[in-house]
């Protein structure tokens, strides 16, 4: 029935067609799309300068009050990283007496993100709705610079700054 109303030829035309129209796009944007893949490929791991297994590692940290004193003193490491998700565990101690920085002293373990422009951000008490202590830095190479803060119900209520430095093991 279908022969009826399909000349036979048709189906030849238009494999014809198909194949030439396709060795055209071979020929013709092939190299093209070669190049932008490329060069989509290279902007793409520009833009992200933190390699995923950079991070990871043991760091040096000091958090410092709003006069620049320091104030909290200890290690941080970052154990694992799934795209921007970023775990660890961390160990403060009190560089004073004043104890006026919320929940980072002692120990516990942390949740975070990095974002695409290597900004790293920290909550170090993520089972917690209230009493947060949150760290937001650049990483700049072995370092990560930025500002702590302790929230609680009624906002912030202390922040300062940080500076974290990447350990390097010697062998």
């Amino acid at each position: 029935m279908i022969h009826q109303l399909v000349p036979p030829y048709t189906f030849h035309v238009w494999t014809i067609r198909i194949r030439y129209a396709t060795m055209i796009l071979q020929k013709i944007y092939f190299p093209q799309a070669c190049i932008l893949l490329f060069a989509g490929l290279f902007l793409s791991c520009r833009d992200n300068p933190v390699a995923p297994a950079s991070v990871l590692g043991n760091y040096d940290y000091v958090a410092f009050d709003s006069t620049g004193t320091p104030a909290v003193r200890g290690g941080l490491r970052i154990t694992s990283r799934d795209s921007g998700l970023i775990k660890g565990v961390w160990e403060f101690a009190s560089t004073d007496s004043v104890m006026n920085y919320g929940p980072q002293v002692g120990r516990g373990i942390f949740a975070g993100f990095i974002d695409d422009d290597s900004t790293v951000t920290i909550n170090l008490n993520p089972g917690w709705a209230d009493n947060n202590v949150f760290l937001t830095g650049k990483i700049n190479g072995p370092l990560i610079e930025g500002k702590w803060s302790w929230d609680t119900i009624i906002g912030e209520t202390n922040k300062g700054t940080f500076k974290a430095r990447k350990l390097l093991l010697a062998v």
